[in-house]
């Protein structure tokens, strides 16, 4: 028999640090989805500007406070609390389309050895000089990557392949893509749009620019578990 997911199936996770600002409008694009609301765990990491109370009054269902080591270890800390079959995560200024779940629930029932599903991201910023130096197939802004934010996972996927790495600051996105891909996890892709990623001069990307080592480092990793776990099956996702 086929398992339906209904939206408060699915938590999603929202690290938080100094996000009073913004915070609001990510979580209405969260609460007001197509078909319902999922769950909405927010992890305020040591803010200094009133976010938690700006979670609760925009209608977060929990908040946690987090160590303030960034949004790596602060996601772990949602995945723990989480209670539902099914995880995602959205960055505290950014934003999901209104269909995004109408989109992924159904993929998961339809689909019940299937561990993760990602999207495509559409990258937007108020001033335009934040794009230029980014590529896109296309002639819109949009991109498939290996986003957390662009993601949905079963919760069941972190026991096989392990929590994210708290410890990077940068790429930590990629490295658990990659190491879940090496582990033979079932993830899939797909052409719809799941994040909108809003570039701003003051976000933690911006002000925690990422050094090109941390990705060589990150890609390192995946080349050495790969070689020890040869012969193991490959994970559906391709290589990004």
């Amino acid at each position: 028999m086929t398992t339906s997911y209904a939206p408060d199936a699915l938590t999603v996770v929202v690290p938080a640090r100094n996000a009073a600002a913004t915070l609001a409008a990510t979580l209405a694009s969260l609460l007001s989805q197509e078909g319902g609301a999922p769950r909405v765990l927010v992890v305020d990491d040591a803010s200094e500007d009133g976010t938690a109370a700006v979670a609760q009054a925009a209608g977060a269902h929990r908040v946690l406070r987090g160590p303030g080591r960034g949004p790596g270890a602060a996601r772990n800390l949602g995945i723990a609390a989480a209670d539902t079959p099914l995880i995602a995560f959205c960055d505290a200024d950014d934003l999901w389309p209104p269909q995004r779940l109408a989109v992924d629930l159904p993929r998961f029932a339809e689909d019940p050895a299937l561990e993760g599903l990602l999207g495509h991201t559409r990258f937007v910023a108020d001033d335009p000089s934040l794009l230029q130096n980014l590529r896109f197939p296309g002639e819109e802004p949009i991109a498939p990557i290996p986003s957390f934010g662009a993601a949905t996972l079963r919760r069941d996927v972190f026991a096989r392949v392990g929590l994210i790495d708290g410890q990077l600051l940068h790429f930590e996105d990629v490295e658990w893509f990659q190491r879940a891909r090496d582990l033979g996890a079932r993830l899939q892709t797909h052409g719809g749009l799941s994040q909108i990623y809003q570039l701003r001069p003051g976000s933690w990307s911006r002000s925690h620019p990422s050094p090109p080592a941390g990705l060589i480092a990150v890609l390192q990793r995946s080349l050495q578990r790969r070689r020890a776990l040869e012969g193991a099956p490959a994970g559906a996702m391709a290589p990004w």
